[in-house]
């Protein structure tokens, strides 16, 4: 277990988010969000500022909230923390509720599960971390938008006493993106206190098409700089250009859980030099082949030999998690530049 010691950037994140229990922390992938966050949480329950009777909701997308945060906890042990992971089956999602953890990790899907679990007044989530943000970027005051959004803005304000959004590309199709999240830190102070009073004060509409109801927005000259510095008090954006340089790159390593059927054909092929496919068997000649069987398994799909046992370009799939992880990561980025390495041409193929 390491001492969690905070970059300097982080040191902007921590200070901001302990001096407003409601904001916006705006930083692009591997600047620490989610370790910062967490020393505030230990902080705050190590001051006395949240206790016992204080419990925390960490959102984010299924890969992150089962993943990354509870690996954080693992990784730095915050001495004040008890994390949970409440992805998954009901059954399971309900064990990690009922246990004594004081923060609850659960993906964005669950959201109107959990509020109807609760029900509004006995809601016992006091601080909400909604990681990736733009999750809620359609919600609506008036017609509610997405079903998830709505639900969780029944329980966002009263008992939670703090709400912070994480993300690291808050408007990935332009401004108007940044409303629906806003929403849940003032309940529209800053920006409107509806979509309509938002869109009306800084874009003009323009109908889309043959249409008369399909209407999309352009932001007008000078919005860009009010509606940000109408923000600016609770958002705090941390710029990676401004921090990184090439010469030193941060690597933020993504670990990945093999699936079950997956890993025990891992293990099988490093102790026995073959493993069980759908397809058959697939056997290794000598140690190097193995290395390279177990790299394929791990990468999610493996070659198989033909029935004379010559090699083939013909591959079989064997799980899909470094998918789905990359697939999380694109969604991170939201359109950003991503420059993808890969080892062997299934995986090209399946990407």
């Amino acid at each position: 277990m390491s001492k969690f010691q905070r970059r300097e950037y982080q040191k902007l994140m921590t200070s901001f988010m302990l001096q407003r229990p409601r904001c916006n922390i705006w930083a692009s992938m591997g600047a620490g969000k989610s370790s910062a966050t967490m020393w505030v949480l230990n902080r705050l329950f190590r001051n006395g500022q949240l206790t016992e009777e204080d419990r925390v909701l960490i959102l984010a997308p299924l890969r992150v909230a089962s993943g990354t945060w509870p690996a954080e906890q693992t990784k730095w042990g915050f001495p004040c923390l008890r994390v949970i992971d409440a992805t998954g089956s009901e059954k399971r999602r309900i064990a990690a509720l009922e246990s004594d953890a004081n923060v609850v990790c659960t993906n964005y899907e669950v959201i109107e599960w959990l509020i109807d679990y609760y029900g509004k007044d006995d809601w016992p989530f006091t601080v909400i971390v909604a990681d990736e943000s733009t999750k809620l970027k359609s919600f609506r005051s008036r017609s509610g938008g997405s079903k998830r959004a709505r639900a969780l803005s029944k329980v966002a304000f009263g008992k939670v006493k703090r709400f912070i959004n994480l993300t690291g590309t808050p408007s990935p199709n332009g401004l108007k993106d940044l409303w629906g999240q806003n929403w849940f830190i003032d309940a529209g102070e800053r920006l409107g206190s509806s979509y309509t009073a938002f869109t009306d004060r800084w874009f003009n509409s323009v109908q889309k098409g043959k249409s008369a109801m399909a209407r999309e927005y352009h932001a007008r000259p000078g919005a860009d700089n009010e509606i940000h510095q109408k923000m600016k008090d609770i958002s705090l954006t941390i710029d990676a250009a401004e921090w990184f340089g090439c010469e030193a790159p941060v690597i933020v390593p993504v670990e990945i859980d093999l699936p079950k059927k997956a890993r025990q054909a891992y293990i099988d092929m490093e102790e026995k030099l073959f493993a069980e496919l759908e397809s058959g068997e697939v056997e290794a000649a000598n140690a190097a082949a193995k290395t390279a069987k177990c790299l394929q398994i791990a990468s999610g799909a493996v070659y198989v030999s033909g029935l004379d046992g010559e090699a083939t370009k013909d591959w079989e799939k064997v799980h899909d998690a470094k998918l789905d992880a990359l697939e999380s990561i694109v969604e991170e980025l939201q359109g950003a530049p991503l420059l993808v390495a890969y080892q062997f041409k299934h995986e090209l193929e399946r990407i």
